[in-house]
């Protein structure tokens, strides 16, 4: 094979780094190959939307004239500022009385660990790298590493630095996909509007469902897809999409949390654009 390298009349040969081969001056495409096989981003913003999507659209029937939720509720969310809690939504989303959000609980780490219960208490995070000198992100870490302050995007050294005993984990992008067939066939089973949020996260629209106990019936979801992927969920109810969000938050890890709207606060903002939430004890 001609090594591009060193290439040329020239008898100057360049030394070469062991893991030079991981380059774009050896492997034109590596940037493009080194994403679709690697990177989590890729896995969650082009791989599952597209799958999803075509999920929904085969799962949900609409009677002559009914809108999908995919088309009432798919527009996007303005803003999540994860250090204060407060979502902020378009004010058309906030006009119905029963939702859900739906959450696994560190998808990316339960999804690995879960055929391994000897990892079940230890800290875990994943990344594509374990080399406790690299630069390579984490992309995900489960509670008992985020108790020493592991957190995704942080590099590897610095959670190795944090957490001496932290077991770094590589992708499964395989399981990943079939863990996330089996989360979203539990919910069409028991809800025909749901908006893919991502791989491991959904809202579902409950309001035309006849469910007379909301916390029940959630619980009941969050059960069977324990029983079927091995992973936990949790989940938040409220009367709008802004409050089971914010719920969600409240109730992780494996927990569910319902916001009675005597205790959610809407108020609004920017020229009358935009929503913000608030709870009250």
């Amino acid at each position: 094979m001609s090594d591009p390298v060193n290439t040329g009349p020239s008898n100057l040969k360049i030394p070469r780094s062991p893991n030079q081969r991981h380059s774009t001056l050896v492997d034109a495409n590596f940037v493009e190959n080194y994403f679709k096989v690697y990177s989590l981003l890729h896995c969650i913003t082009n791989t599952y939307p597209s799958e999803l999507t075509h999920c929904i659209l085969d799962c949900i029937s609409l009677a002559p004239g009914e809108t999908s939720i995919v088309n009432d509720l798919l527009a996007p969310l303005v803003c999540l500022d994860a250090q204060v809690s407060v979502l902020v939504l378009q004010p058309q989303q906030i006009r119905r009385s029963l939702f859900m959000w739906i959450w696994n609980d560190c998808f990316f780490v339960s999804v690995v660990i879960r055929n391994h219960p000897e990892l079940k208490d230890k800290l875990v995070a994943i990344c594509h790298s374990d080399n406790p000198r690299g630069t390579a992100e984490i992309s995900s870490a489960n509670y008992p590493a985020r108790g020493y302050g592991v957190k995704a995007g942080m590099f590897v050294r610095d959670a190795k630095s944090r957490c001496l005993h932290l077991v770094i984990l590589s992708y499964d992008f395989e399981a990943y996909e079939e863990v996330a067939d089996r989360f979203y066939n539990i919910l069409h089973k028991y809800c025909n509007k749901v908006q893919a949020v991502s791989c491991d996260e959904a809202f579902l629209d409950a309001t035309d469902s006849g469910v007379e106990d909301s916390q029940a019936f959630v619980c009941v979801i969050r059960e069977e897809i324990l029983d079927a992927t091995g992973c936990t969920a949790s989940a938040g109810i409220a009367g709008n999409m802004l409050m089971a969000r914010l719920a969600t938050r409240i109730a992780k890890p494996d927990g569910q949390c319902y916001i009675p709207s005597e205790k959610a606060s809407v108020s609004e903002n920017y020229g009358g654009n935009f929503y913000m939430a608030s709870v009250t004890e």
